[in-house]
């Protein structure tokens, strides 16, 4: 989507977020808008108004992951078990028992269809344990259509495909296509449906994954630690194929998925600055930015929520600002509805933006 033409925008509901919630990402949704955080979730109206919330154990569950095709939230609780909640009143549809449970924490929990896909790493084992083992697990389930449940529980279900590797510390990414885990001096590639290996791509042995993105195309974006000392770090993208398009040094960048346009750009931050990564392997620009967010946009424009601000980049970066929240702090990447209102995040507030010819 392109952001609207609009000489100035301004605040068109602002909702103060709910007691305990202390969001870190912002999902549009349609008619529904969902914030998650650390330990809970909260569901708005698009009009702004509080739908539900509910609690999350982010420390060995997952984070929260929108369905919006089937209007549900996913998310695991501390036994691994994975819950769905309806976007329509917050209540909850079903629960599902993956074959991994206690002890793993989902990295991802994606729905395509009939198909959800899950990514799980082993925690420590032990009160005294420091380290995690070495087991990172993939996990593909036909959900069945129509969707049987007994006891609120999914029992329609049936195993597709398992991927167990011995890594940890790992970096996952999917597309509906794609699979792709990112470890320390290697990337997998799996097909999303099968879990069959597509292509292992060999990367340095020191490469330490910091930031992994896939765009609609299936080209990959990695941020990867080279040294420690000087935080010097390495941006790769790689062909769906396994191809490497270009590598970049990157001084004293922070660990964090590059943003991705759908011209091929990417974005990353590094030392206070913003830099936008043109497809050649390029820098095209660096802005004195370090946002909470990133959202890319078509046009090459690049939205940033700065501090209190938030801020539009051209493909020049040059940049605009297009609202001010005084005495507040943007905390997630903003989003662009379907209707062209911006939603924003703050540290106490949801807010709509809507453009002023």
């Amino acid at each position: 989507m392109r952001l609207p033409e609009a000489s100035a925008w301004g605040v068109l509901w602002r909702a103060p977020l709910p007691e305990l919630l202390e969001p870190t990402a912002l999902h549009d949704a349609g008619a529904r808008i969902v914030l998650a955080g650390e330990s809970r979730w909260a569901l708005f109206s698009d009009a702004g108004a509080l739908v539900a919330q509910d609690e999350l154990s982010r420390a060995t569950g997952s984070d929260a992951h929108l369905d919006a095709e089937h209007g549900l939230l996913l998310a695991a609780d501390r036994n691994g078990v994975v819950i769905a909640w309806r976007l329509e009143d917050g209540g909850e549809a079903w629960r599902l028992t993956p074959s991994v449970l206690r002890g793993y924490r989902k990295d991802l929990i994606a729905r395509h269809g009939r198909r959800l896909l899950l990514a799980s790493h082993a925690l420590p084992r032990g009160w005294r344990a420091e380290v995690a083992p070495a087991d990172t697990r993939l996990e593909a389930l036909d959900l069945g259509d129509p969707l049987e449940i007994e006891e609120g529980f999914l029992v329609s279900q049936k195993p597709l495909a398992e991927v167990v590797l011995e890594v940890r510390g790992a970096l996952v990414a999917a597309t509906s296509t794609l699979v792709v885990l990112a470890r320390r001096g290697r990337l997998h590639v799996f097909d999303a449906a099968t879990l069959g290996a597509r292509s292992e791509i060999e990367l340095a042995p020191d490469e330490e994954p910091l930031g992994l993105a896939l765009d609609a195309d299936g080209r990959i974006a990695l941020l990867a630690l080279q040294e420690r000392e000087g935080v010097k770090a390495r941006l790769q993208l790689f062909a769906p194929s396994g191809e490497r398009l270009y590598a970049l040094d990157v001084e004293g960048a922070l660990a964090g998925s590059p943003a991705l346009g759908r011209d091929g750009r990417a974005h990353v931050l590094a030392a206070g600055e913003l830099w936008a990564v043109l497809p050649s392997g390029a820098v095209g620009w660096r802005c004195p930015l370090a946002p909470a967010g990133l959202l890319a946009l078509e046009g090459s424009t690049l939205l940033a929520a700065q501090g209190s601000e938030l801020v539009a980049l051209d493909a020049q970066g040059a940049p605009r600002v297009l609202a001010a929240l005084e005495g507040e702090t943007l905390v997630a990447a903003p989003v662009l509805t379907e209707r062209g209102d911006l939603l924003a995040l703050s540290d106490q507030a949801l807010y709509a933006l809507r453009g002023r010819a």
